[in-house]
């Protein structure tokens, strides 16, 4: 289990190098980051060039220039934004929470029902149940974001004036301003839970050993929970990383729809706005969220099924 864990560690730090390591290169590609300082109100003379360009390591290679805002970054500095010229950790950590608040709730809310909804269709297959969740499944993974949640706004804030609109209101708990943009982002979740987990239970029970279990008398409840359900969730449960990796990727299109103070808002501005240095923090936090899960769900799949543990 030790060296399961420990390689799987060893893979998780590898993986942030990497992509971060590619966004820089991709951040350099586009042409000299001092001409984003130049635009964003500098001014700079031919020695005011020189100077910005040594104290930002830009006359250094690119793999030495990485290594150095790799330092700074674990050391809590990312540097300033390119428009404020505020500090890209302080700007960030204001945002990140906001983006985790909403990401949970999704999260949350899309794995606690889409779970149980997958299990009573496959228990009920052929039911009215059954085809009321397949056709919620379908319907999650055939609706876009973007137009569920315009339909959303027009329908309950604009028509009804029921919730608002958008922003994320005052506190933790204001439950009006997480509605809209937490069922817009848990619908795709819900679809894949629901359509992953009524393939895997139907593929248990319709096994031997559920067969035998149902012929040596045990009841339906023990036979469903304890028997199928256990060997069922491994399939959802490794689901969860995609999962996650989605409500993180199409948290940039909600905040954006629902004006949500989070970091996908803030990445898409920095893009307009060529504000290198926020991008790439924005990059390496939701790396660091990715990955994080990745790992935890390996964790949780190996003490599921001890085999995985010995590959």
């Amino acid at each position: 289990m030790r060296k399961f864990i420990l390689r799987r560690a060893i893979f998780a730090v590898f993986s942030i190098i990497l992509a971060t390591f590619a966004v820089f290169l991709i951040s350099r590609a586009a042409g000299d980051p001092l001409d984003l300082y130049a635009n964003s109100g500098y001014g700079l003379s031919e020695e005011g060039e020189r100077a910005l360009r040594k104290k930002l390591a830009l006359d250094r290679p690119v793999v030495v220039q990485y290594g150095l805002w790799l330092g700074k970054t674990l050391q809590g500095d990312m540097g300033e934004t390119l428009l404020e010229r505020k500090p890209v950790t302080r700007t960030i950590t204001q945002r990140l929470p906001a983006t985790i608040h909403l990401g949970l709730v999704a999260f949350v809310g899309s794995f606690a029902v889409g779970i149980p909804l997958g299990i009573l269709s496959a228990v009920k297959r052929g039911s009215l149940l059954d085809y009321c969740g397949r056709f919620i499944a379908l319907l999650g993974q055939a609706v876009p974001q973007f137009w569920l949640g315009l339909v959303l706004i027009f329908i309950f804030a604009v028509q009804l004036r029921l919730l608002p609109a958008g922003l994320r209101g005052d506190g933790l708990w204001d439950v009006k301003h997480l509605i809209l943009p937490s069922i817009t982002m848990a619908s795709g979740g819900l679809a894949y839970y629901t359509r992953i987990t009524r393939t895997a239970m139907l593929q248990v029970l319709d096994s031997e050993y559920i067969r035998l279990a149902r012929a040596k008398g045990v009841s339906n409840n023990v036979v469903i929970w304890k028997h199928a359900f256990k060997n069922a969730i491994i399939q959802p449960l490794t689901g969860m990383t995609l999962g996650l990796t989605f409500f993180l990727s199409g948290s940039v299109l909600v905040e954006t729809i629902f004006t949500w103070p989070g970091m996908g808002d803030m990445a898409i501005t920095a893009v307009n706005n060529n504000d290198f240095p926020v991008l790439q923090g924005c990059v390496f936090f939701f790396t660091i969220l990715f990955v994080g899960s990745t790992f935890l769900c390996d964790i949780l799949y190996a003490y599921i099924d001890p085999r995985i543990r010995y590959d």
